[in-house]
């Protein structure tokens, strides 16, 4: 649908679907900052810093960011993820003590963290799901003797 020679409906914008393994709670968010990214940067990043939040709290089982962030180190987080999160984490931290939206948050942003709330996505549930799945492959007696052969290795040193 066109109105005054602006395409109204369907909404265009250029920000990544939304991975099929982000939690239903979540999706939300993320949906409402696709829809309205192109129109408001600062509202869409605002949605998606809180998607980020909700989703390493969710992923970690933790009450607070910094908790939750802690915990996700300890599995190994990547490093380029550890970055953007200390981004949000900071900049959270400041914007939340002067009550305010990010005033610089322009679509260049917002497209950084489209991609990061799917990065975590990624990383703490699609591969930990697929890994496990192929683990789960292997016949059960296989994986005693594994997980055996683990335990020894750990009790070693």
């Amino acid at each position: 649908m066109w109105f005054e020679k602006q395409l109204v409906h369907p909404e265009d914008n250029d920000a990544p679907p939304v991975s099929p393994d982000m939690p239903a709670e979540l999706r939300r968010d993320y949906e409402e900052a696709a829809a309205i990214f192109s129109k408001s940067p600062r509202a869409a990043a605002a949605l998606l810093r809180m998607c980020v939040e909700g989703l390493i709290k969710k992923v970690t089982e933790k009450d607070s960011f910094d908790k939750a962030i802690t915990a996700l180190q300890a599995r190994g987080l990547p490093s380029q993820i550890q970055l953007a999160l200390d981004v949000i984490r900071q900049n959270g931290n400041e914007v939340l003590h002067a009550g305010q939206l990010y005033g610089e948050d322009d679509e260049a942003t917002v497209a950084m963290l489209f991609k990061l709330v799917n990065s975590v996505v990624t990383w703490s549930i699609t591969e930990q799901r697929q890994l496990q799945e192929l683990y789960e492959q292997i016949p059960e007696a296989k994986r005693k003797h594994l997980e055996d052969r683990r335990a020894k290795d750990a009790a070693k040193g």
